[in-house]
């Protein structure tokens, strides 16, 4: 069995390396040896959208459920919008579409709305390079109009933009994504190798950057978070009742040949963006992007942070939470800790208890499984959503409350031609 893990672990890397080319005080870990009472999960419904792939989940300010995702004909690729509707998606509305799109499983594009505003982001080539492409964005207001797409960022480099997360607001929306501006000149095949022959001083990698979209779709304020991240993971952005909070993987080398790759949050409550306090620290030593990036959601002042890591060659899907907007973090709950390959997604069910699912092995299978975990640690058992592919080709499963008691799942079903799959759970 250990040989069989590391082997697991290994495989999870590579086909992680392979997908980014395709394309302080240290907490304890909290034992889980206490069992929720387990609720009653029944499947009410399975939906199918036919010839989709790239699904993103979003829940707006007034609990609507939008869906958006990626249709591909020949060399035109197009990004739809739905809602859920008395548990059925409504009729697709077109966002944008192109014959210059970058698609890739880990990077997809998405569309978020707050009131009356909407804002859609996607990928589009700006170079020759396989990795030459940048983010597009446009905004819909009262008019019903989508604005005519405009870059993201000031920069126009051949280099690698994405990973994208939107945060809409009143006022416009707030955007994060990964940046290579400072990667010109270096193949994107190098990221991993940057550490072993460069300096400590002299490292260029992916940078974390931040603007804000107003309702017009203006940027007016952009920034760097961070000037050295992982390359190809997913970032996450949430609103809390006093700001805005990001997480995202950072990379700290601490030599030439060894670096670390965990959780970095940050919050914004005053117009500053500070580093939150007590972040779970895993020590992942790890020259490579692992593409498994982690997922906030928010309920009030109160957020769950939910991830993955393979520090020590052992895979652990993780979660803690914070009380106070995200300036504080608990220790880390151990969610699974058996063969998984991550892809987290998460969401609240109440105030003290959050619904979790990630791709990983049941019954010798390979699954989408989720659990409940409440704040004080408590755990139910580990159930099977569906069989799930464990390529890159499934994505990255998304989940969000639908109702107070219907979660709503929905992921790639992968095969000659690709389907958007959703299941509503109910929770008696």
């Amino acid at each position: 069995m250990a040989n069989f893990l590391k082997s697991l672990v290994m495989l999870m890397v590579i086909f992680s390396i392979a997908a980014c080319q395709e394309v302080k005080k240290t907490p304890s870990i909290k034992s889980h040896n206490k069992q929720a009472q387990l609720p009653i999960f029944s499947d009410l419904k399975t939906l199918n959208i036919a010839d989709a792939s790239l699904p993103n989940l979003f829940v707006d300010n007034e609990n609507n459920i939008l869906l958006s995702y990626v249709t591909s004909s020949q060399d035109i690729s197009s990004l739809w919008l739905v809602f859920l509707e008395n548990d059925v998606w409504t009729e697709p509305e077109l966002v944008a579409s192109g014959s210059n799109w970058f698609i890739n499983w880990a990077d997809f594009p998405s569309v978020v709305k707050h009131d009356d505003n909407y804002f859609a982001h996607w990928l589009e080539k700006n170079g020759n390079g396989t990795y030459a492409y940048g983010v597009r964005y446009s905004v819909r207001s009262l008019d019903q109009t989508w604005t005519k797409p405009q870059w993201l960022h000031t920069d126009n480099s051949a280099t690698e933009h994405g990973f994208v997360s939107l945060q809409p607001t009143t006022k416009g929306s707030h955007a994060i994504w990964l940046d290579g501006r400072n990667m010109q000149g270096a193949d994107h095949d190098s990221h991993s190798e940057h550490a072993k022959t460069a300096s400590l001083e002299n490292i260029q990698g992916m940078t974390m950057r931040y603007a804000f979209i107003n309702n017009q779709g203006q940027v007016n304020e952009r920034t760097e978070l961070d000037s050295l991240t992982c390359d190809c993971c997913q970032t996450t952005m949430v609103q809390t009742e006093d700001g805005v909070v990001v997480a995202y993987r950072d990379r700290e080398p601490k030599n030439l040949t060894s670096e670390i790759r965990d959780i970095k949050i940050l919050y914004n409550t005053s117009g500053d963006w500070i580093e939150s306090e007590n972040t779970p620290v895993d020590n992942w030593n790890l020259q490579a992007c692992p593409v498994n990036g982690p997922v906030l959601s928010a309920n009030n002042n109160k957020l769950a942070l939910a991830w993955f890591t393979a520090a020590d060659n052992k895979p652990k899907v993780q979660v803690a939470f914070s009380n106070d907007n995200g300036q504080q973090f608990q220790d880390a709950i151990v969610v699974d800790e058996s063969n998984n390959l991550g892809r987290v997604a998460v969401d609240w069910i109440n105030a003290d208890t959050i619904f979790i699912s990630w791709i990983g092995m049941k019954d010798n299978n390979t699954a989408l499984l989720y659990r409940i975990v409440t704040v004080d640690g408590t755990v139910g058992e580990i159930q099977t959503a569906t069989e799930i592919d464990m390529s890159r080709s499934s994505g990255v499963p998304q989940v969000a409350q639908i109702e107070d008691n219907k979660i709503l799942l929905t992921w790639t079903k992968t095969g000659e031609k690709p389907s958007t799959q959703s299941k509503v759970i109910t929770i008696n």
